[in-house]
């Protein structure tokens, strides 16, 4: 610690005394606003309590007026009303039937239990700020649209962005910027993601196109009680014939697919086929409509008798599930892709309880086949059942369960980001923009592992967009390759000895958007069987001929100083260019070592080699420089840190000093 020198004993004490009175921080209420609806007739507001205390709302009052100095646009409680710890109330200006709040919480209307809405308060569609003061202190914000908030003690960077049809919902306790919250609608689900929640399973891992869609089949074949399927396409028409003799054998078969997949291979393609299957006492649904919770419902899963559950990268295909070749053991087509089967009855239930939600026609988005397809002659389907078959491991394993958009971001970036071994990532698509390294994602987050020497492989669909992959090598330092054969529609990630099974693309659609499942398998044996399939694949088409750079005179801090000496050295042998590019100045040079003029502060350099072979690499790392210290002691933003610890001693020796000061005056 720091020697403090001399300072004014009564400055101290004005200081101590600014700091112990001054207000908390504004996240730190537990009053809070936790959902914001601006829109319709049913607009409203919820605060929850993220507390441990019951709070009586009097003295408390929302308003869209940062200085509430007027009675415009305020909601007052002038009667007791408590908010229970961890409990959520909304308020409405007024009653409306089908309300988003309805059946979630309990809610209160303009007049009720002295709650008083102003007759101007109303919430913009274009943008708006919303304020939860306590007596005259500002607690908590949000905003949304074209409105900003300049108090970063309450909001910090962008407003919110609202979409119309659904409501924002704080996901993040003291959130107070656009990351906690997103937007959400009735019939939605908020699973958050938790790493300490796993549950026992006994799991079969595959890949497609490798075992040909048969422990698909043998899972099914087995069920005895009850089949549901959630599933962007089945087309397979050996699939739905299997799903017709388990509906005639008295197994309850329930089948929703996404009614308007992107492309142009619809569900009314196979409307023959899905006709006998309803005809066989099926229940099939479409999903999606003007309407819909999801942009696209693109899982993969099926529930078997309560007690299974199978997830799969891939589509349940004609191809995928070898129609033409189930009993051709030398032929094996479809896309390259993952799948499990878990037996796990908490999974199970978890993945029923999103089923049922999902299916519901309460919302509007799904629909009877038969409300849809009329006068369609079914086409009569036989099942072929798999003869040959290749034993399969099963382990004993923990399963944590993901969906998009609830989860699938969050989990991702946080078994990546806490990687220490290795990070294997094969992807059928990536959006573009996640190739800046200033964005937070799980590209920026594996080209962080590289650099600090994880082993960080990615293999991508060969579309034959060279140049992303050429990023993804030689500017995030990402050992990258391009597959062509078979095609690529995995989703699969592994992060040490946690594997990702998935229906997710790594787009911002899948991870925000869509209704996708995943599912992380924490186990070192199955980890390493789906690795054996990737290194594969990785091997055979890995041709990047980069070069592999590190810092070998460099360090993360530096005292005060106006140059720094940094130098790098390449693995393999050639003649060089180096590009120092030191924030936004760049030098060249070709020599490895070379001297960096240098201000205080944080800075970022990247170092950038190219041979005369075309051939690239880099380095890049941000460092520090010390300031100045000044001479004769020491700046008072230096004692800040300690004034909560010390500041009572002193204001206590200040009063024992005047008290006796006063003492000795009266003696005299």
């Amino acid at each position: 610690m720091k020697v403090l020198r001399a300072v004014p004993l009564a400055l101290l004490a004005i200081l101590a005394c600014f700091i112990l009175t001054s207000d908390a921080d504004a996240s730190s209420d537990v009053v809070q606003l936790s959902e914001v609806n601006p829109y319709g007739d049913d607009e409203g507001i919820s605060l929850h309590n993220y507390g441990s205390t019951d709070i009586d709302l009097r003295g408390y009052s929302i308003t869209d007026n940062p200085s509430k100095k007027s009675n415009e646009g305020i909601i007052t409680f002038s009667e007791r009303l408590i908010l229970h710890a961890g409990e959520t109330l909304t308020f409405c200006k007024g009653a409306v039937k089908d309300s988003a709040y309805q059946g979630r919480h309990t809610t209160y209307y303009n007049g009720e239990k002295g709650i008083s809405f102003s007759s101007k308060f109303a919430l913009k569609d274009s943008g708006d700020d919303v304020y939860v003061f306590k007596g005259e202190t500002a607690v908590d914000a949000f905003c949304y649209g074209n409105v900003t908030i300049a108090d970063q003690g309450l909001w910090s960077g962008d407003s919110f962005k609202t979409k119309k049809e659904f409501y924002a919902i704080k996901i993040v306790a003291g959130g107070m910027s656009a990351s906690a919250w997103k937007n959400t609608r009735p019939g939605m689900t908020e699973f958050f993601f938790d790493p300490s929640v796993e549950y026992d399973a006994k799991v079969t891992p595959f890949v497609f196109p490798d075992n040909k869609g048969i422990p698909v089949y043998d899972a099914l074949e087995n069920a005895q009680k009850s089949v549901m399927i959630a599933i962007y396409i089945l087309s397979s028409k050996n699939t739905l014939a299997l799903l017709c003799e388990l509906e005639k054998r008295g197994v309850d078969v329930t089948l929703m697919v996404e009614g308007s997949p992107l492309g142009d291979f619809k569900p009314i393609d196979y409307a023959h086929e899905l006709q006998y299957l309803v005809d066989c006492g099926a229940e099939v649904l479409f999903i999606g409509a003007d309407n819909d919770r999801f942009v696209y419902h693109h899982a993969k899963y099926c529930i078997i008798d309560s007690e299974k559950v199978i997830i799969t990268s891939e589509n349940w295909t004609v191809d995928n599930m070898n129609d033409r070749y189930i009993n051709d053991p030398t032929v094996a087509k479809g896309n390259r892709g993952w799948g499990v089967i878990m037996e796990s009855k908490e999974y199970a239930d978890f993945m029923t309880s999103v089923f049922l939600n999902d299916s519901s026609r309460d919302y509007g988005d799904v629909a009877l086949f038969t409300d849809i397809v009329h006068g369609v002659t079914p086409t009569v389907l036989t099942y072929t059942s798999p003869k040959y078959r290749d034993p399969i491991p099963q382990y004993d394993v923990t399963v944590t369960p993901l969906l998009s958009p609830d989860s699938s971001w969050d989990a991702t970036t946080y078994y990546v980001s806490n990687a220490t071994s290795r990070v294997y990532s094969q992807q059928q698509s990536l959006t573009l923009s996640l190739l800046d390294p200033d964005v937070y994602s799980p590209i920026s987050l594996m080209s962080e592992k590289a650099r600090a020497g994880v082993d960080t492989r990615f293999i991508l669909e060969d579309n034959g967009d060279d140049a992303t992959i050429s990023t993804l090598n030689a500017s995030l330092g990402i050992k990258t390759a391009a597959m062509g054969t078979p095609y690529v529609h995995n989703k699969g990630v592994i992060c040490d000895d946690t594997v990702i099974v998935s229906s997710v693309n790594w787009t911002l659609t899948s991870f925000d958007s869509n209704r996708e499942t995943m599912v992380a398998i924490h186990s070192k044996e199955v980890s390493d069987r789906y690795a054996e399939t990737f290194i594969y694949d990785f091997d055979k088409n890995y041709k990047y001929s980069g070069l592999n750079v590190r810092f070998t005179e460099f360090s993360k801090t530096y005292p005060y100083t106006d140059s720094i000496t940094v130098a790098v050295e390449v693995e393999q042998e050639g003649t060089f260019l180096y590009y120092w590019y030191l924030d936004d100045e760049k030098k060249i040079t070709d020599d490895p070592r070379t001297v960096l003029a240098v201000t205080e502060g944080n800075h970022m350099l990247r170092v950038e080699v190219t041979d005369t072979d075309g051939n690239i690499g880099y380095v890049e790392s941000s460092f520090t420089v010390q300031s100045a210290q000044p001479s004769g002691g020491i700046s008072l933003s230096d004692l800040i840190p300690y004034l909560p610890y010390i500041a009572p001693i002193l204001l206590i020796l200040f009063a024992l000093g005047f008290a006796i000061n006063r003492i000795r005056k009266g003696g005299k």
